[in-house]
C-alpha cells in the first residue's frame, strides 16, 4: 500500500482455513470448513478497504457410478470493512462432474 512518504507499507494480515471431510458411505462425502481472513488497515486506505471476512461451507457430494459426482453446498460469508460498514451473504450451489478418462 503507498504511503505518505513516497513509499510502500506493507500490510499485517492474519488468514487460516481450517477443513475436515468425512465419508459416509462409499458413495457419500462431505467437507465442512472455515476460513478467517484479519488485516491490519494503513491509515491512508480507504474507508471501504477489507478489514476482516470469515466463511464457512458444508457440502454433500455423491458418487453414483464412477467418475459421474453431483453435490450441492452451503456456504455463508461476512465481511467487515475499515470503516466498520459490514455485510452478510448465504449461497447455496449444485454441481455436476464427470471426470473424462
Amino acid at each position: 500500500m503507498p504511503n505518505n512518504r513516497g513509499g510502500i507499507d506493507l500490510i499485517d494480515v492474519f488468514a487460516t482455513t481450517v477443513g475436515y471431510e468425512i465419508r459416509w458411505t462409499e458413495k457419500l462425502t462431505s467437507t465442512a470448513v472455515y476460513s478467517l481472513g484479519r488485516l491490519n488497515n494503513t491509515p491512508l486506505q480507504e474507508g471501504d478497504a477489507l478489514r476482516s471476512a470469515e466463511y464457512i461451507a458444508v457440502n454433500l457430494i455423491w458418487n453414483p457410478i464412477n467418475r459421474v459426482y453431483a453435490g450441492i453446498e452451503f456456504l455463508h460469508g461476512k465481511r467487515v470493512d475499515k470503516n466498520r460498514d459490514s455485510g452478510e451473504a448465504n449461497r447455496i450451489q449444485m454441481s455436476v462432474r464427470y471426470d473424462l478418462p
